[in-house]
């Protein structure tokens, strides 16, 4: 169902799993553990990651729609603890209207974003080989991406 983990054999994993060789550095990333659902909220661009992931495909990025999509995933009486992202302008703005500590990574030092790069790349796999899978054109990529991240969700209940 999520083509997790790659399948040497399967064509839709050759196709969709496709990397450049790592350029590794030194160090590594810790993960942050939770009591509850909301305690740690952790944001990049469009995909938003507890134990729960989802993305928001936006056509621009602007705050007021961060905001919205914040909102839609935590709900309006969930208490959130903190979140975390990158120094995006646009998640600055949404944090701040939320009224919710915030976090952000050191610029320029990406072993912070690993754990979040790493959801991120496993979205996007999954996302390619939906459509792979389907014979859907890459348009559809929304769509794919969303139910991706259901799909791991279930996959995380079960």
């Amino acid at each position: 169902m999520t083509h997790r983990p790659k399948n040497p054999y399967c064509p839709v994993c050759q196709r969709a799993k496709m990397m450049a060789p790592h350029a590794r550095k030194l160090g590594g990333s810790s993960t942050i553990k939770s009591d509850k659902y909301g305690d740690h909220l952790t944001i990049l661009g469009t995909v938003v990651l507890t134990t729960k992931r989802y993305v928001y495909p936006n056509a621009t990025k602007e705050g007021e729609q961060c905001y919205e999509n914040l909102l839609h995933f935590t709900g309006v009486d969930d208490e959130i603890g903190v979140i975390y992202s990158d120094n995006a302008p646009e998640l600055e703005y949404a944090v701040k209207k939320l009224g919710v500590r915030h976090n952000t990574s050191r610029e320029y030092s990406d072993e912070n974003k690993a754990v979040i790069e790493r959801e991120i790349r496993t979205v996007l796999e999954g996302t390619r080989a939906a459509l792979t899978q389907a014979g859907l054109p890459d348009k559809m990529w929304p769509l794919a991406a969303q139910h991706r991240c259901i799909a791991l969700n279930i996959k995380l209940k079960g």
